[in-house]
């Protein structure tokens, strides 16, 4: 999974249901942290004033499957979004594209459309959110910047049919599960970890047993201070960069405004 606009990744190659490190290593992810490092593909993509594709990355999953211009034989890249749209979808993405531009500067337009792209039930079913922000050169609005969400519906709090029932309570669960998880899974035995160690310190008289467990115990707490810098990593990997234009915040909302 990469998130867009970030140079941080994670290596699909040594990350997995398994553990971290599966060519070799043995440490296991938890289910619900597991599910969460596959479950979404982020993408962006923006237009001007004029609806003139920008910039994007990644095929334009919400606009029925059309390639951002990396692998097609052409490149849209310049010309008008609408354009490239089929007749039914090009009034509808004016409006949003309208609507975005109406919006005060700085104040976001939270606009969401889901769209099934494959399986047949809700579990294998994946829906496509998109979000909508300002595209911005220091004050001045200039376009628009459309944030593409792909994921299953148990993460989105979709149902089956396409409709978004209770999805506060879903997210609300879904949070509580991860950060239950964290706490289960790297706070508690960090925090039993250490308490052992300092015991264990504590009664030790071979100075160089005693120095063995002082490093052990180091270690557990550089661990500690990174989870607390997970925080940190967070909130920029939550913000993209768009070549010319002013930072955009993948975490902004109208109801944090």
């Amino acid at each position: 999974m990469r998130i867009a606009g970030s140079p941080v990744s994670l290596d699909e190659n040594n990350v997995g249901p398994e553990g971290i490190g599966t060519n070799g290593g043995s440490a296991r992810i938890p289910p619900v942290l597991a599910a969460l490092l596959d479950a979404i593909t982020i993408r962006l993509y923006a237009v001007d004033r004029e609806a003139r594709l920008v910039y994007a990355e990644g095929p334009l999953d919400p606009f029925t499957g059309l390639d951002s211009g990396t692998t097609a034989p052409y490149r849209p890249l310049g010309n008008s979004l609408l354009s490239l749209l089929p007749l039914g979808e090009r009034e509808r993405w004016q409006r949003v594209i309208h609507a975005a531009l109406s919006t005060k500067n700085g104040d976001p337009l939270e606009l969401v459309v889901s769209r099934a792209i494959e399986g047949k039930d809700l579990l294998t079913t994946r829906y496509v959110q998109v979000s909508v922000r300002h595209l911005r050169a220091g004050n001045d609005t200039e376009g628009v910047v459309f944030i593409c969400r792909e994921a299953p519906g148990w993460l989105l709090g979709q149902s089956a049919e396409g409709t978004m029932p209770g999805e506060n309570a879903r997210r609300l669960d879904l949070a509580r599960q991860f950060a239950a998880t964290l706490n289960h899974e790297i706070n508690n035995p960090l925090f039993v970890v250490s308490a052992t160690l300092e015991d264990l310190l504590a009664d030790e008289q071979d100075p160089q047993a005693a120095r063995r467990l002082q490093a052990a115990l180091d270690c557990v707490w550089r661990v500690a201070e990174a989870v607390k810098k997970l925080q940190e990593i967070k909130r920029i990997v939550s913000t993209a960069y768009i070549p010319g234009f002013t930072m955009v915040d993948l975490n902004a909302s109208s109801e944090a405004e």
